[in-house]
């Protein structure tokens, strides 16, 4: 094997490692099934909690959201002045007891529209969301975004969405009216490691949050939450603030989710840049049997980078916020035994294509050519 140094550059980290030429092929080792999906990989249902492997890729979505959002003027009508704007955080609540409407229909019916209806109206692209469970046993949901979402058209469109069961009508019986206040728009522009704060925010275990909150309500001399005793409990078939979520408790937007990577071969001037990073203070710096790290201690990577790398890594994260999703063909949802129903780039493409000699496409079948 040949061992090829290689440089990459992420939102918070800059690492040189080895990269391994003409490694021996694992493929052989792959079974599949008949519809060409890998056979001998376990894929387990969603527990309803967030696994530690799934923190781990929410916490690189999140980093990555930070990076690629860039500081907006915006006009607030209150004020009659314009804000600079960067990053917001939605939280969607429901304004009556859940009852027996399921998780999944509040996903289907209410949440995954209110997404469509965003990006139709106010362009959101770039996003993550986090599905939590309130103390009193009702679903909500976390969002953030670098996209500028008026809260009254938020609230608006949620509350539309909500209508569709018996939230709205609960709210009116109680209150006497049909707007209740079901969605609330933090500020993060003010927090100095935004990427961090987030990622614990939207990480959170639901019993070690109980216990934090009741913590700091107890030194402000304030009673303990007890959720086993909230007016909802008496209700048939409320949730508990413990029940697992039924279905994804995340999601992001598709170019939040890309595998590709800010990489280039390592050579004497990259060696250089990286001894002038390690030298600038900004950073700390870690050796391991495999690689050297160092980590952004704060400040954004831009601010930290030489030119000639600054260059890369800017076009990187114009490329994810560039990112445009082609239109499927029929051959892009084929099943395939060597790549299975992931998307294909070019070379991948014309490889699916010499596979299937004397055949064309119609109607998203392949069929054989008459002579």
């Amino acid at each position: 094997m040949v061992a090829v140094e290689t440089l990459q550059v992420r939102p918070t980290m800059v690492l040189l490692y080895d990269t391994y030429i003409d490694r021996p092929s694992l493929l052989h080792r792959l079974k599949y099934d008949k519809r060409g999906n890998l056979a001998n990989i376990n894929r387990q249902a969603y527990s309803g909690t967030l696994a530690p492997h799934a923190k781990k890729r929410l916490a690189k979505a999140l980093n990555l959201l930070v990076a690629i959002a860039r500081p907006k003027s915006v006009f607030n009508p209150k004020t009659g002045k314009p804000f600079t704007f960067r990053l917001n955080f939605v939280t969607l609540t429901l304004p009556a007891a859940q009852k027996s409407i399921s998780d999944k229909d509040l996903k289907i019916q209410c949440f995954d529209p209110f997404i469509k209806s965003m990006k139709r109206k106010h362009g959101l692209k770039s996003y993550i969301w986090r599905a939590e469970r309130q103390f009193n046993g009702n679903l909500h949901f976390h969002l953030t975004t670098d996209c500028f979402l008026p809260l009254t058209s938020l609230r608006d469109e949620w509350n539309r969405f909500l209508a569709r069961f018996h939230f709205i009508d609960d709210f009116e019986k109680k209150h006497g009216h049909f707007s209740p206040n079901s969605t609330d728009v933090h500020s993060v522009h003010q927090i100095k490691n935004i990427a961090a704060y987030m990622v614990k925010y939207m990480s959170k275990d639901p019993v070690q949050h109980l216990a934090d909150v009741n913590s700091e309500r107890v030194n402000k001399g304030l009673e303990a939450i007890n959720p086993n005793k909230h007016e909802y409990r008496s209700l048939d078939h409320q949730p508990q603030w413990n029940t697992p979520i039924v279905g994804k408790v995340w999601d992001c937007s598709i170019n939040l989710k890309t595998k590709e990577k800010c990489v280039m071969v390592a050579d004497s001037h990259t060696r250089s840049e990286v001894r002038h990073i390690n030298a600038s203070g900004c950073t700390e710096h870690l050796t391991t049997d495999h690689c050297f790290l160092m980590l952004l201690k704060s400040g954004r990577m831009e601010e930290v980078l030489p030119t000639r790398l600054r260059h890369m890594y800017q076009g990187y994260l114009n490329k994810i916020r560039n990112f445009k999703r082609l239109p499927r063909t029929p051959l892009d949802i084929e099943p395939d035994p060597f790549f299975g129903y992931r998307e294909r780039n070019q070379e991948q493409m014309t490889l699916a294509f010499s596979r299937i000699p004397q055949a064309y496409i119609v109607k998203g079948k392949t069929k054989e050519r008459s002579s």
